[in-house]
Parts: structure tokens; sequence; C-alpha cells
């Protein structure tokens, strides 16, 4: 359903931006201070499971295959560490919104991040 893409606070454009550039220096930095200074603000979205929403974001809007890939490896990590701690509703939430996700972009997206989605979506769709 459409209402589960909608529900999900939308990124601003900006936030957007420096999302994926922030996703894009993680893998692709081109120094280490680059990199490191990317992991540094990346790497607590991975490890706090009130970052789901942004993270479900992120995978909603972005096409860049870095941001996608960084998206969802942190969302699954956050599923199988903070599984019991998320509510029934925002598994539910979370549920629809990937099939709806899949529905909409599931062809172009796995594509360009292909493993990364497809575990998250088979971890929580099962």
């Amino acid at each position: 359903c459409v209402c589960c893409m909608e529900s999900i606070a939308t990124m601003d454009p900006s936030e957007l931006s420096q999302m994926e550039t922030l996703c894009n220096s993680l893998y692709n930095a081109t120094s280490e201070q680059e990199r490191s200074q990317a992991h540094t603000i990346l790497i607590p979205l991975t490890q706090d499971a009130s970052q789901l929403p942004r993270l479900q974001n992120l995978i909603g809007t972005s096409n860049q295959p870095h941001a996608l890939v960084f998206a969802a490896t942190a969302a699954l990590k956050i599923i199988t560490q903070f599984w019991a701690q998320i509510g029934d509703t925002q598994k539910e939430e979370l549920r629809s919104f990937l099939l709806n996700f899949l529905a909409q972009k599931g062809p172009d997206v796995l594509r360009s991040a292909p493993q990364a989605l497809t575990q998250v979506i088979r971890l929580v769709c099962r």
C-alpha cells in the first residue's frame, strides 16, 4: 500500500544528498580521512533501533547504490540485533514498506544493490 511508503517521515533533499555523499565516501573514498569521517557519522545509525525509520527512508528515496547498500546493511544489523526491541506495529510497517518498495522499485533497485536489499527483505518478510 502506498500509505506505508508515505508514513515514513520523508528526508528533505539536502539531508538525502548529504546521506548519499557520506555513503559514497564510506565505500568509495578518495582518502582515508574522508572514509573515516563518513564512518564516524554513519556507524551510529547502525547501532540504534530508533534509526530504523531513517534507514527505511533512505532505502525508499535514494537511487544511489552506495546509499542503498549502507541503508539495507544497517537495517539488517538493527533488525538482527534489536528484533525484540522493535514493536509489532513497527515490524508490520517495515514488512509492508519492503513489500511495497519491491512492488514499486524492485527490479531497478535490485540491480544496483542486490545482496544487501535481498537479505533484509528476506529476513523481514519471511
